[in-house]
């Protein structure tokens, strides 16, 4: 396997006028998220699996605040501030060969090697996966097109609250 670096030390989000660019943000496990604002309310970005006492807010003017996921895997950037709206899926990989289709579902991927290789996509509202196998050829544009099918959550049944009551009433 050819080792492949990471191109950029880090990737920015800005929050602008209570609204995020993108719903997913994908990083490789080291790079920085970059989290600023264009707007005059303050936001308290974090993600939701770390742990941590401090609470750094950013707004309009103010630095970036950088946020490193801890391990790879699937992260939820949330506002400390109980900005509900302000949700993000992070994702950190192990390679930089990763990417977040856009709304339309198109993606890119550059940088690709030569050579076979799978070509993964998954979303969290979804719980499943699609996959492709791609031969992968010199100075090629190759185009995988993989579907996502949406399965309905099994209604988990809760149990009964109700209490019967006796009385007597005189």
């Amino acid at each position: 396997a050819k080792f492949i670096a990471e191109k950029a030390e880090s990737k920015a989000l800005v929050f602008d006028k209570c609204t995020l660019g993108t719903r997913t943000v994908t990083l490789t496990f080291g790079q920085r998220l970059d989290v600023t604002s264009t707007s005059k309310d303050l936001f308290a970005p974090a993600l939701e699996q770390q742990t941590g006492l401090a609470l750094m807010a950013v707004g309009q003017g103010m630095p970036a605040i950088k946020l490193y996921p801890p391990r790879p895997g699937h992260f939820s950037l949330v506002d400390r501030l109980q900005h509900k709206y302000l949700f993000v899926d992070v994702y950190a990989f192990l390679h930089p060969l990763h990417t977040a289709s856009n709304h339309e579902g198109r993606y890119r991927i550059d940088g690709v090697p030569v050579g076979k290789l799978t070509v993964n996509a998954t979303h969290p509202a979804f719980r499943g996966e699609a996959h492709a196998e791609v031969d992968i050829k010199p100075s090629v544009v190759h185009t995988v097109d993989l579907e996502l099918e949406y399965k309905v959550p099994v209604p988990t049944p809760t149990p009964s609250t109700s209490v019967s009551r006796r009385g007597t009433l005189n």
